[in-house]
């Protein structure tokens, strides 16, 4: 195996356990609310039994702009002390409570990532219901991240006629247009944004990681034309692109063409290229045709290499047909070894 196929192998296997490093130590989400009880059971004050509506919880749901949370005062209507001291903490109404508050404590699924205009009043007045936008709200156990309004659900409602369109950012967010400067961007976005770029195709729902929001695509062409991405130092061009390119060739592609590829790789050989490897003995043989196989790194920039059709033929009958073994009389070759059945070059 080529020194370059084994370095490339070996960089994959420590991609690999990195990932799988983060997604063991990193968590899919993060709590709901930390060290709040986050297993509400919605279904029991929605069920047959006890049939209450979200409005005698979330008072202001219907004529105000904020859904307010049940104070301690309205739980106690129904609920008796003695069996709450019979539950776990978590499902006791202290549990739902923040140290020193009279309500319940909202969770963070609902909190926005930015500041915004929303009227819960307004959308009542449209004839919407409760239901329409928390869905699933009524037979849920736990608040959980599924009950994350995005900004995409709101504006597809609206696009659809259902309510008036929303012309542009500052018809939810007051002040806000494309050129305003978010927090987020401050003196280190230069270098993170990148990054985030990258991995934004599946966070689309995040605003603040979806930078279509504000941007054009080409914005980032025009400003990568004279500043190049903060990884592209001198150890980059030398060493690290080669790899990189054969990791994920279409993250190249977001900037450069092949036809760069091949003007550079024209005047300079890749590093892999080394004393050993043309020649009569050369190993790129072994880098390369094992396996043998039209998708090996070499059709990169070789394609239909004259000396690959000028092996010698094999002799007709009385030769040694199929099955026999062409090193017994064949040695010393002209080349090295690659491991291959002969007949792949000489047929």
């Amino acid at each position: 195996m080529g020194k370059h196929n084994a370095f490339f192998l070996i960089a994959a296997a420590a991609a690999m356990l990195l990932t799988a490093a983060c997604a063991f130590f990193v968590p899919d989400e993060p709590p709901v609310v930390e060290g709040r009880a986050a297993d509400f059971p919605h279904d029991v004050h929605h069920s047959d039994d006890v049939g209450m509506d979200c409005v005698e919880c979330h008072d202001g749901a219907e004529d105000q702009e904020r859904a307010g949370m049940p104070t301690l005062g309205q739980c106690w209507q129904c609920h008796e002390e003695a069996k709450e001291l019979e539950k776990p903490f978590e499902r006791q109404l202290a549990g739902f409570v923040l140290p020193g508050a009279e309500e319940a404590t909202w969770s963070t699924v609902t909190a926005p990532s930015i500041e915004f205009t929303f009227s819960h009043s307004d959308h009542v007045a449209a004839d919407l219901d409760c239901l329409d936008c928390h869905i699933g709200a009524d037979t849920s156990v736990k608040v959980t991240w599924d009950w994350k309004m995005t900004m995409s659900e709101c504006v597809n409602c609206h696009d659809q006629g259902i309510a008036p369109a929303v012309q542009d950012c500052a018809g939810c967010h007051d002040g806000l247009d494309q050129n305003t400067v978010l927090p987020s961007h401050d003196g280190s976005w230069m270098q993170i944004h990148g990054a985030l770029a990258l991995g934004g195709h599946d966070c689309q729902d995040q605003a603040s990681r979806n930078c279509s929001l504000c941007h054009q695509r080409s914005e980032c062409d025009s400003c990568h034309a004279s500043t190049e991405p903060i990884s592209h130092t001198e150890s980059w061009r030398r060493r690290g692109h080669g790899l990189a390119a054969q990791l994920d060739r279409n993250r190249c592609a977001t900037c450069h063409t092949e036809s760069s590829c091949d003007s550079c790789h024209r005047v300079e050989e890749p590093i892999s290229h080394g004393v050993t490897w043309g020649g009569a003995t050369s190993f790129h043989c072994v880098g390369c045709h094992i396996p043998l196989g039209s998708d090996d790194s070499c059709t990169a920039c070789h394609r239909g290499t004259p000396s690959h059709r000028t092996a010698s033929r094999r002799p007709g009958p009385p030769h040694p047909g199929a099955g026999s073994d062409c090193l017994s009389c064949h040695l010393p070759l002209e080349h090295i070894i690659n491991g291959q059945d002969c007949s792949l070059c000489h047929r």
